[in-house]
């Protein structure tokens, strides 16, 4: 029997896994769709104040030709420059003595040296320098595996840190993803933290806004000591070289450097604002009850209040995944629950639409069968009134003519008693035929204006034979009335029916009181007698 329940609601449970599927696969581009826009749409954040950037310009590097170190790149273009041109020991000299002097926690270099970077000639000051242990240098992987290490680098790399980003497939940098090497990312060494990696997945970052929510400075502001005393002291420092447009990369908040993309990696590790994701399998539960709730509305509410209540609802599911996104850094899903719920409307009005037009078909089946059994009632109901009523009729003309003619006056008693029975049959058809004609669709009320006080005498003097045969006293008091519109065939029936019951269940020789009066704008009409009376249960 079970089978057969859940085998009728087939094509129910299908539209609800149809529906559960497609708030899944919504989920799947939800991510990355939105992440962007929500980026963009919420505004720049605060960021971690301990962070400072210092952004290396090409107007840095100009000097005479006699006085360019060899490994400065020759040429007048400037427009877009790579990494390398960055890469001078004057500079690099000038910048470190003035960062160290100021005490920072860290200073990070996230300019990607060149392959064929050759080594500076380097006295054991510049060196150590160079090598302090608050100074680390990034690299990258094809570094690393030819085994081609910047001259500074210390022997067990502890100075070095990796300096990748993936890119998404449509070129934009949303994430950042383990080391492929045994040396770690420059963020977890110059913050001394690492990054919580899950299972070697990539974290998705919380960009708090463009370029400018970090303070810059530039190498001639350091060089001329225009800044604050002590302004570097317990910071983390990020120098990073601005080589036009090909040196940037694109992000959810625009073009940056990869100094400024190394600032938004550090303060997400600093406050721990990487964007958190429960496992798809959780979401796959939670889209479940929301497509069983959804469901459970539109297949119980009009489809008005249920568009309503799926609007209020995904809106604030948007406002708490914006919430959840930009305070508690968690990742909650807003479009795809919107999709679910529209796609639950739209396939499960349809099937409501089906299951009515079902019933709409199964009612008319039944009105039709119904109207056919009224034609069958109404066809009985002729039967009966042509093919009793004259049997009856002739037997009354028989019994009259009996009455006139016989002469045997012993036979008078059985033709009376023969009369009355045919009366009482008589009565019983007609009474049998008014119930079913009140019964049938086909039944009218005739109004015509008469008086009702009329209706009771005439009832009371067609029933005095019947009530003088147990001795039974019939009397009457009838306030005057107003004549007014009833159909007075079936009022006087009521009326008939109501004083012989009386008469039936009165004991012999006792009085029957029948009363009218009019009450409220209404005619009431009481028969009072000495019988036991109908029992409180009927």
């Amino acid at each position: 029997m079970n089978l057969r329940y859940f085998y009728r609601r087939r094509g129910l449970y299908l539209r609800f896994v149809i529906c559960w599927a497609i708030g899944l696969l919504a989920l799947s581009s939800d991510e990355v769709n939105n992440y962007d826009q929500r980026i963009s749409l919420r505004g720049d954040l605060s960021a971690a104040p301990e962070i400072v950037l210092i952004t290396l310009q090409p107007g840095d590097f100009i000097r005479p030709p006699a006085v360019r170190t060899k490994n400065l790149h020759s040429g007048t273009e400037l427009s877009d420059l790579t990494d390398g041109f960055f890469w001078e020991r004057e500079v690099l000299v000038r910048l470190l003595e003035v960062l160290l002097s100021q005490n920072p926690r860290s200073i990070a270099i996230a300019i990607s040296p060149p392959e064929n970077l050759p080594a500076f000639d380097l006295t054991e000051s510049q060196l150590r320098l160079m090598q302090d242990s608050r100074v680390f240098w990034s690299t990258t992987i094809r570094q690393i595996e030819s085994l081609k290490l910047p001259f500074f680098a210390k022997a067990d790399l502890s100075n070095l840190g990796s300096l990748e980003f993936p890119r998404e497939e449509d070129g934009v940098i949303r994430k950042i993803s383990p080391s492929a090497t045994e040396v770690p990312q420059l963020v977890e060494r110059m913050t001394g933290l690492q990054l919580p990696f899950k299972k070697n997945k990539s974290l998705f970052i919380q960009f708090r806004g463009g370029a400018q929510i970090f303070p810059h400075l530039s190498f001639s502001q350091l060089s001329s000591w225009d800044f604050p005393v002590r302004y570097f002291q317990n910071k983390i420092v990020i120098i990073g070289g601005d080589g036009g447009t090909s040196s940037r990369i694109q992000t959810p908040v625009g073009q940056l450097l990869k100094s400024e993309i190394v600032a938004q990696v550090t303060d997400n590790l600093l406050k721990d604002r990487f964007i958190h994701r429960p496992h798809f399998w959780i979401y796959a539960i939670l889209y479940f009850f929301l497509t069983l709730i959804a469901v459970m509305v539109v297949t119980q509410y009009p489809h008005s209040l249920t568009l309503l209540t799926f609007i209020t609802v995904s809106v604030c599911i948007a406002a708490f995944s914006i919430w959840c996104f930009d305070i508690e850094a968690f990742w909650f899903p807003a479009f795809s629950p919107l999709l679910l719920f529209f796609t639950v409307w739209g396939v499960f009005t349809g099937y409501q639409v089906t299951r009515i037009e079902k019933m709409n078909y199964r009612l008319q089946q039944e009105k039709t069968s119904l109207a056919e059994l009224e034609r069958l009632k109404n066809n009985f109901i002729s039967l009966i009134s042509h093919d009793l009523k004259t049997p009856i009729a002739k037997i009354q003309g028989v019994l009259a003519r009996l009455r006139v003619e016989q002469h045997d006056t012993t036979l008078t008693p059985d033709i009376n008693l023969l009369q009355e029975s045919s009366d009482d049959l008589n009565r019983y058809i007609q009474s049998i035929l008014k119930v079913l004609r009140v019964e049938s669709r086909e039944f009218k009320i005739q109004r015509d204006t008469g008086d009702i006080n009329e209706l009771i005498v005439k009832a009371i003097q067609r029933l005095k034979p019947l009530a003088a045969a147990k001795n039974i006293h019939i009397e009457s008091e009838l306030a005057p009335l107003f004549a007014f519109e009833f159909d007075q065939v079936l009022l006087e029936e009521v009326i008939l029916n109501l004083i012989e019951n009386a008469i039936k269940y009165s004991p012999a020789q006792t009085q029957i009181t029948v009363f009218s009066e009019e009450l409220d704008n209404q005619v009431l009409v009481k028969v009072k007698d000495q019988g036991p009376g109908i029992p409180i249960e009927e």
